[in-house]
């Protein structure tokens, strides 16, 4: 079998492959999934730096961890804590929304009633990242805070909304110098899903493309030692045929013109060379060429006759 025979055969079942794999992969996921807890739950680590506590966690659909600093404008911010998100949970929301999770934060130092500003910032939220806050005792138990998005260096998007001491976003439900905020950022699921699917559709192509530069790259490269190879086989054919065969002397051009010119000739010759004949240029009633003919065996039989007398 040729080598370009064999790369495409090898070059088919690879692809026949990559396309059952990209096939399966759904399948196997699904199959997967009632037997997979929620793996991809926040699990945020707390540090404090002066008046600003950071998270650090891993949010949904990500593979690396990301930093989220929180800090509070007008009050101090006494503690933040993670929450689990199915002790929130109402039909209202999905979870898939709150990639980043939910956070306790516990705000002081404030004159009953006041007004503080919360903020949270962090490279991972975008200017369509929203501010929700849990609240199970007012009567809109969640509630979308039209909160103020403000871009800082290092692509870091900053959240800011205002709290006010005993209001509808406090869950203590008391206007007591302490404020008790149950909050988390929301992204869309669907954009994260949409913009995750487009990657993953290209990715895959990239992949294909590549792939398929290579086996045309190699594709060439063996279409060229191929072609090599042949090229040496019939040179060596050919330098083979060349000696155990003469050169053919070359045969001259054949002219109907010419032809006619010598039968002519000859026929002028043999018709002068009869005994006894005068040259005429007509066409004799018998060839002058069978006459000759003739004459020449008869001479050969006469020769033979002479021969025999002899003995």
């Amino acid at each position: 079998m040729k080598i370009y025979q064999m790369y495409r055969i090898s070059k088919g079942l690879v692809l026949a492959f990559l396309f059952c794999l990209v096939m399966m992969l759904p399948s196997l996921a699904e199959a997967k999934a009632p037997l997979i807890e929620d793996t991809e739950k926040p699990q945020p680590q707390f540090t404090r730096k002066d008046d600003i506590v950071t998270a650090k966690l891993i949010p949904r659909g990500r593979s690396t961890s990301v930093v989220i600093d929180f800090a509070v404008s007008g009050g101090k911010l006494q503690s933040v804590e993670g929450m689990d998100f199915e002790e929130a949970e109402t039909p209202q929301v999905d979870k898939k929304d709150f990639r980043s999770g939910l956070f306790v934060g516990r705000i002081g130092g404030i004159a009953p009633g006041a007004e503080v500003e919360v903020s949270m910032a962090c490279d991972y939220f975008t200017g369509s990242t929203e501010f929700w806050v849990y609240n199970p005792k007012s009567s809109e138990v969640w509630t979308n805070v039209k909160g103020e998005n403000e871009d800082l260096p290092n692509r870091v998007n900053k959240v800011s909304v205002k709290v006010k001491d005993g209001g509808p976003l406090d869950a203590d439900g008391s206007a007591n110098g302490e404020i008790l905020l149950m909050f988390g950022p929301k992204d869309s699921f669907w954009g994260y899903a949409i913009g995750t699917l487009f990657i993953r559709f290209w990715g895959v192509f990239m992949v294909l493309a590549l792939l398929q530069i290579g086996m045309n790259l190699s594709g060439m490269i063996f279409r060229t030692i191929e072609s090599r190879a042949a090229r040496k086989k019939t040179d060596l054919e050919a330098l083979l045929t060349n000696a155990a065969v003469p050169e053919k002397a070359a045969q001259p051009l054949t002219d109907s013109g010419i032809a006619a010119a010598i039968a002519m000739a000859l026929h002028l010759h043999f018709s002068h060379e009869l005994p006894g004949k005068r040259m005429d240029l007509s066409f004799p009633k018998i060839s002058a060429w069978s006459h000759q003919g003739r004459t020449h065996l008869m001479r050969s039989r006469f020769s033979v006759l002479d021969r025999g007398k002899r003995y």
